[in-house]
């Protein structure tokens, strides 16, 4: 039997290197053996034989002394074709400078379709002439990223059709039309500057874009929606964090206008997907008499802890959709008891999906000896 994969940890210990492997693994978890392994890694890569590999990862906490021996590792990738290529390094220090610095190789053509780097420094001037003409999936988390280095990955990515930016910052726009191919759009957690709480405002505009997703913490940063007619599909989990006591009136009014003003570009998609975070913000809405915005959603999904101060959020968004064909509740752990909603007019199906924890099954198991 060939194994198709060959994982290499921090142990030591070499995994199954047979002639024909698809998913090659650098991991190391103890920092002290870190040099030791990477002189093993070194070794081994020397008598690798195997024509194809369709996926090389690389991911610890990376420290400069390394940075000669991950380039060779790159080089190595590249130089068989790999189809995918992730760079993933941890820090566990916040500040930590130690940030790897791509390789001026990897900015010229490369093979890769998939590429995924976390902790790595992208050089805005290797960015201005990059050309990663085969790229498709591009993800990129806790790293500098401005409006230009943006607008160069879309002019060097002709394929490029899924970007995600993780915890990135350094922009306030991303505008895809310098990209033809781009569809999917991720937008996971980002902040502005420690002086404009509230006031640093992110653009998308997104004319050829079918899917868009903004989830994760926004740290003193909006959006705003420009051309995005196209959506198909829209998720809006994300999640704001709070303000000091003092400031959270104006900080619930500004969101809480972002958020009708999200949903009012996004009234034409079919597929909508809503979080906690936004379903407290539409109650408290509908509460004070503000209704969510018409929609043309046919398939809506809730993410969320229900109870009933989610209610009036509930009862508005199914108000504010006549053509509902389908509603999805993805219910995380909670002490409140399931319920049904009767405000939609046109409903045909309703998905309640219930993730149980130890305190929901003992409640459970009583609710059956009390019936």
């Amino acid at each position: 039997m060939r194994s198709k994969h060959a994982y290499y940890q921090s142990g030591g210990t070499l995994f199954g290197l047979w002639c024909q492997i698809s998913y090659f693994a650098v991991n190391v978890l103890a920092l002290k053996k870190l040099k030791a392994f990477a002189v093993f890694v070194d070794k081994t890569l020397m008598h690798y034989c195997s024509p194809k590999v369709k996926k090389f990862l690389v991911e610890f906490e990376f420290t400069e002394c390394l940075k000669a021996q991950v380039d060779s590792w790159v080089e190595f990738a590249v130089r068989l074709q790999v189809e995918e290529l992730c760079l993933e390094f941890h820090r566990e220090i916040a500040d930590d400078p130690d940030y790897y610095y791509l390789p001026n190789f990897l900015y010229s053509n490369i093979p890769a379709e998939k590429l995924s780097l976390r902790f790595c420094a992208l050089s805005p001037n290797k960015l201005k002439q990059v050309s990663w003409m085969s790229l498709k999936v591009l993800s990129i988390s806790y790293n500098f990223v401005s409006n230009e280095m943006i607008k160069n990955i879309f002019l060097g990515c002709s394929l490029l059709e899924y970007l995600k930016l993780n915890q990135c910052h350094g922009f306030d726009q991303i505008n895809t039309n310098f990209s033809s191919s781009l569809k999917d759009l991720v937008v996971d957690g980002s902040w502005g500057p420690e002086d404009k709480f509230g006031d640093f405002v992110i653009t998308i505009k997104g004319p050829s874009l079918l899917s868009l997703t903004l989830t994760g913490y926004m740290r003193r940063a909006n959006y705003m929606l420009l051309d995005v007619s196209s959506l198909v599909e829209a998720d809006i989990g994300y999640r704001m964090k709070s303000c000091s006591l003092g400031c959270r009136s104006n900080w619930y009014s500004a969101h809480r206008s972002m958020l009708h003003d999200l949903l009012e570009k996004l009234k034409h998609v079919e597929k909508l997907t809503i979080g906690t975070w936004c379903l407290q913000v539409l109650s408290i809405s509908e509460v004070k008499g503000l209704s969510s915005p018409t929609s043309a959603c046919k398939y809506l999904t809730l993410n969320k802890k229900i109870n009933k101060w989610d209610l009036p959020g509930i009862a508005s968004l199914l108000q504010s959709s006549p053509n509902l064909q389908k509603l999805t509740i993805n219910l995380m752990p909670s002490n409140n008891f399931e319920f049904l909603l009767k405000n939609a007019k046109v409903l045909e199906k309703m998905i309640i999906h219930a993730q149980r924890d130890a305190v929901n099954r003992t409640w459970m198991s009583l609710l059956r000896h009390r019936n």
